[in-house]
């Protein structure tokens, strides 16, 4: 379910899976300042390319984005931490996916 309101909210905002956003994009699609987002590249929490002085994310990392965020602020956890979380999530998501292609 988590992957289908994904791709809804790309197809809203007109990205594909596989595009680059410049931060200030990403920033306003998930409702962020672009220096939260910009702290948290810095901090080598988010990952994004770097072009012509200017961050790029990747479209996939909207739901990255979004977990990361609601973790620091329900749990007040520390960016790092929110990261690791995120990362765990998103195995655990992959591995259900896996299982429910073999049944």
């Amino acid at each position: 379910m988590a992957d289908q309101q994904m791709e809804t909210l790309l197809a809203e905002l007109g990205w594909s899976p596989d595009e680059w956003v410049p931060v200030e994009e990403l920033a306003r699609a998930c409702n962020l300042s672009t220096g939260w987002v910009v702290t948290r590249i810095q901090e080598k929490v988010l990952h994004a390319e770097q072009r012509d002085g200017q961050y790029y994310l990747s479209c996939e990392s909207v739901w990255r984005v979004q977990q990361i965020d609601q973790l620091e602020r329900q749990f007040d956890a520390d960016p790092h931490l929110a990261g690791l979380v995120t990362d765990l999530m998103a195995e655990v998501r992959a591995l259900r996916k896996q299982l429910n292609l073999k049944n």
